[in-house]
């Protein structure tokens, strides 16, 4: 299904039956109008499916392909297709016919289903299938129609229905997360007066035993572990919670510095070096949440570091899905992420180190992906990690996200 061809334009005619193109007659006038008339329906039938988004190609009884539109074209070229596999003249049957892998079941799929419909046992066919590139997830839904009931050719048509996909996807989410947020609430009460009771407990029991140090040091463990539980609570709920934005103009690499700033004044000592390649480092973001994302960013970076943290920011101009971006790079010289587990950092109550919740690099994720964003590791520049940041220049306000 990934493979839709291209051809040149004068291959693009329409043909009537019978028609050959080696043809030569003696024309009279009226014969010569009557082929200049279909000639400029012929013109007109191309450009009308030239003008449409949508991926078409026509095929006749027997799937031969005899006409595709620009967008086919422009389709193909992008994705490696060629007028040899799937251009005019190709049979498209034996093109789903020969798909294989994971294709192989849809190809079968399709195959069918326009037979079904060049048989006249079905009006229509539909089909919704994936066909991601190397950058991007896509879906399409293939939608094969006769041209006119009184004849014998089929129009395939691929709609684009990424949007409504992603749409179904994030509804999905959300509503997990609903779900997650509304147990959270009940379990982050209940969970903090019966930890409030048990820290009264263990302060009342520090005075019973404050002449046995063993008994201090368990004491003392059982409240850290105490903290920690509560500190899921609070970051479980916070994850459930809908995102609203309200974005603004912000210089990004001046947001970058003014939270490594604050940072430091509550972290240990580390060298930071600062580089600022961008031309133009002004992005339309939710400044409070971006910070939230560099201060978690900042907090990994100089936990997975020894005695002597090297912190390096870069604030370099960047494009993303075809627009103007701009990307910081936070490294460090800790003891990095193995490339198999760079993906799965970022999913939820996934650790890379120790300590932690496991929702830290998850909610980053969604915060950024909030403002079409990306975020993502990158090959080390310090020896350790390295974690890019990609912001879109603009972005619309204000936007609530519930995935």
């Amino acid at each position: 299904m990934k493979d839709r061809g291209n051809c040149p334009a004068d291959k693009f005619a329409w043909t009537r039956p019978g028609q050959s193109t080696s043809d030569s007659w003696t024309m009279s006038d009226n014969q010569t109008n009557e082929s200049h008339q279909i000639n400029s329906a012929d013109r007109l039938s191309q450009q009308i499916l030239d003008s449409l988004t949508a991926e078409v190609a026509v095929l006749d009884q027997d799937g031969t392909i005899v006409a595709v539109n620009k967008a086919w074209q422009k389709f193909a070229v992008a994705n490696g297709g060629s007028e040899e596999t799937t251009g005019v003249g190709v049979n498209y049957l034996d093109v789903c016919g020969r798909a294989s892998g994971e294709d192989a079941l849809a190809g079968q799929l399709v195959r069918q289903g326009i037979e079904d419909v060049l048989n006249g046992a079905d009006e229509v066919f539909k089909f919704e299938y994936p066909c991601h590139s190397d950058d991007r997830r896509r879906w399409f839904l293939l939608y094969v129609s006769r041209l006119d009931k009184s004849d014998s050719f089929v129009v395939t048509t691929h709609l684009p229905i990424t949007e409504r996909k992603l749409t179904e996807q994030r509804l999905v989410v959300a509503e997990r997360l609903g779900a997650i947020g509304q147990a959270m609430q009940g379990l982050s009460h209940e969970g903090r007066n019966a930890l409030q009771r048990a820290q009264a407990h263990m302060a009342l029991l520090r005075f019973h035993v404050e002449d046995n140090p063993e008994a201090l040091e368990l004491i003392g463990k059982i409240e850290k572990a105490q903290e920690k539980l509560l500190d899921l609570y609070e970051d479980v709920k916070s994850y459930a919670k809908p995102i609203s934005l309200h974005c603004q103009s912000c210089r990004i690499d001046k947001l970058a510095e003014k939270e490594w700033t604050k940072f430091q004044l509550a972290s240990r000592p580390a060298q930071f070096s600062f580089v600022n390649n961008s031309t133009d480092p002004t992005c339309k973001v939710d400044a409070e949440t971006v910070a939230r994302v560099l201060q978690e960013v900042f907090k990994n970076a100089v936990a997975a570091c020894p005695d002597a943290p090297q912190i390096e920011l870069a604030c370099n101009d960047d494009v993303l899905n075809g627009h103007a971006a701009v990307t910081l790079v936070v490294s460090d010289n800790g003891s990095g992420v193995p490339t198999e587990e760079r993906e799965q950092a970022f999913q939820l109550f996934s650790t890379i180190g120790t300590h932690g919740t496991g929702l830290g690099l998850a909610w980053c994720k969604r915060i950024i992906a909030a403002h079409f964003g990306r975020i993502q590791f990158e090959t080390p520049r310090l020896g350790g990690a390295s974690i890019s940041i990609t912001l879109p220049r603009q972005r619309s306000i204000p936007r609530v996200v519930n995935d």
